[in-house]
C-alpha cells in the first residue's frame, strides 16, 4: 500500500467523525432552543393566569365592597358574586388571543367568554384559591368579623382559573 492511500483514509475518518461530532453538537442546541422556548411559552401562560387570579382577588371589579354611614371600603380576596357573574375577559387583563374557564365552587360566571371548554389539544394552566363569597354590600360587622376574627360569617368557595394560548 501506498502511503498517500493512506493519509487519504485516515482524512476520510476524521472529517467523518468530525462531521457527526458537529451533528450532535447541533442536534443538542436545537432540543435546548426548543426546551427554553416550550418554558418561556409555559412561563407566559402562568403569567396570564396569576393575573386573571390576582384581578379576581383584588381588583374593584370583583372584590367584596362594605359601607357603612362613614366606612367605605372593600374586602380582598372575597368574590362579589354578582360582580364575578358579569366579568368579561377584558377585565382579568387577559389579552383576546388567550381563552379562560373560570369557576367559582362549582359555577362559571353567567355572562362571559371565561367559560370556554379547555381543550384537549393545547397546554392549560390552572390555578385555585380558596376565595370568601358574597352578593351582597358588606355590613361594617360583616367586613370587620372577616378582617379580625375566625368567625367570617361569609362562605368560602374555591376559585379555579384555567388559562391557555388559543
Amino acid at each position: 500500500m501506498n502511503k498517500g492511500q493512506v493519509f487519504s483514509l485516515d482524512t476520510i475518518i476524521a472529517l467523518t467523525v468530525l462531521f457527526f461530532a458537529i451533528a450532535l453538537l447541533a442536534n443538542s442546541v436545537e432540543s435546548s432552543q426548543y426546551s427554553l422556548n416550550q418554558e418561556l411559552k409555559f412561563n407566559q401562560l402562568k403569567e396570564k393566569g396569576v393575573l386573571a387570579l390576582t384581578a379576581l382577588t383584588s381588583s374593584p371589579d370583583f372584590v367584596c365592597d362594605a359601607s357603612a354611614s362613614t366606612f367605605n371600603t372593600t374586602l380582598l380576596n372575597c368574590v362579589d358574586q354578582t360582580k364575578f357573574d358579569a366579568m368579561v375577559q377584558a377585565d382579568l387583563g387577559l389579552p383576546s388571543n388567550f381563552k379562560c374557564n373560570i369557576t367559582l365552587g362549582s359555577a362559571a360566571p353567567t355572562n362571559s367568554i371565561c367559560n370556554t371548554n379547555l381543550p384537549a389539544d393545547k397546554s392549560v394552566v390552572a390555578l385555585t384559591q380558596d376565595v370568601l363569597v358574597s352578593s351582597s354590600l358588606l355590613t361594617k360587622k360583616e367586613w370587620h368579623e372577616c378582617i379580625y376574627t375566625p368567625t367570617c360569617p361569609l362562605s368560602t368557595k374555591t376559585l379555579s382559573v384555567r388559562v391557555w394560548h388559543s
